[in-house]
């Protein structure tokens, strides 16, 4: 009988303890940040936004370098021809020139006189103008026209003419120094035009036209230099 009270009292002590709720207590302190979790799969993607508006023009680049020369087209057609010209004066190629590359001089005294002969015919000379040059120095340098008159002596020209020839003598009117020709150079000049020298005329006896077309007088040429004769018709000094 006392054992049944003894189980009795300890039923009633066990449903007490687990039947009975006491207050909640306070929460505890927060535990440790969990790993973190792997990535979840990608979304579908999204509309395309709407065209956005255009920003302003930015400034003007530097000037690039030049590119390389392309190749050579093709020739154009040919023009048409151009009007013809002008017919122009007619020029004077009849120069011939006789040259002596020999140094001579001539005697001491008024009146000596040295000849030259070359074969320039009579008929020939009776048609053209003479123009001699002499050089008096050894490097051919300096052309002097005859007649001349130097420092020491002075020297004029006559010719004789023949029918295949023709001879020039140069004479001494002053002086007692005996210069040196060391060359000496005579152009005969076809003349363009003849003037009767008996009547009246503003024009000179007789007219000569360069290779440019120019028309001179006689005694324009005989003023010239060598080197401005020599121009005048196209001549190699």
């Amino acid at each position: 009988m006392q054992n049944k009270f003894y189980y009795f009292l300890i039923a009633m002590l066990f449903v007490s303890t687990f039947s009975c709720k006491g207050p909640q207590g306070e929460p505890g302190p927060q535990g440790a940040k969990g790993e973190t979790g792997s990535q979840g799969a990608a979304g579908p993607q999204g509309n395309t936004g709407a065209t956005g508006v255009a920003g302003p023009a930015g400034p003007q680049g530097n000037t690039g370098a030049t590119g390389a020369t392309g190749p050579q087209g093709p020739a154009g057609p040919q023009g048409p021809a151009g009007a013809t010209g002008a017919q122009g004066q007619p020029g004077n190629a009849n120069v011939t020139v006789y040259e002596w590359n020999t140094p001579f001089s001539t005697p001491v005294g008024v009146g000596a006189l040295v000849t030259k002969r070359f074969d320039l015919t009579g008929e020939k000379f009776n048609r053209s103008l003479l123009y001699t040059f002499v050089s008096v120095t050894e490097s051919n340098i300096l052309w002097y026209p005859l007649p001349i008159s130097l420092s020491t002596a002075s020297f004029i020209v006559g010719f004789d003419t023949y029918t295949s020839n023709t001879s020039m003598r140069i004479y001494r009117t002053a002086g007692s120094g005996i210069p040196t020709f060391y060359k000496m150079k005579i152009y005969v000049v076809e003349a363009n035009t003849f003037i009767n020298a008996g009547r009246p005329s503003a024009e000179a006896p007789r007219n000569v036209t360069g290779t440019e077309g120019k028309v001179y007088t006689e005694n324009e040429l005989r003023q010239m230099s060598h080197d401005d004769f020599c121009k005048a018709f196209g001549i190699r000094p």
